[in-house]
């Protein structure tokens, strides 16, 4: 390729780039609008049947004393708490 065929590929690239960086520009949100009617709220659906509640002996440990960052920081507090010493005994 010769020199001058090299200039005008970098020059035709040089402008495509420039037309499709202007193409992409920021754009700008329009005005909002008028705000329109309130329209009319449906009817309320019916209420499903309700759930057994959970007794102590459906639960494992792991459903409350998980390894969760709550549960973490209380037992960080308990440990160095004067119950955690055994100092508050009695």
């Amino acid at each position: 390729m010769s020199i001058k065929r090299i200039l005008v590929f970098l020059g035709i690239l040089t402008v495509v780039v420039v037309v499709l960086a202007a193409c992409g520009g920021a754009n700008e949100e329009g005005v909002a609008g008028p705000q329109g009617p309130k329209g009319d709220q449906g009817e309320a659906g019916e209420q499903g049947p309700a759930g057994e509640a959970a007794s102590s002996d459906s639960l494992s440990c792991t459903e409350c004393h998980d390894d969760t960052t709550r549960l973490f920081q209380k037992q960080q507090q308990w440990a160095e708490s004067a119950h955690g010493s055994g100092t508050a005994y009695g």
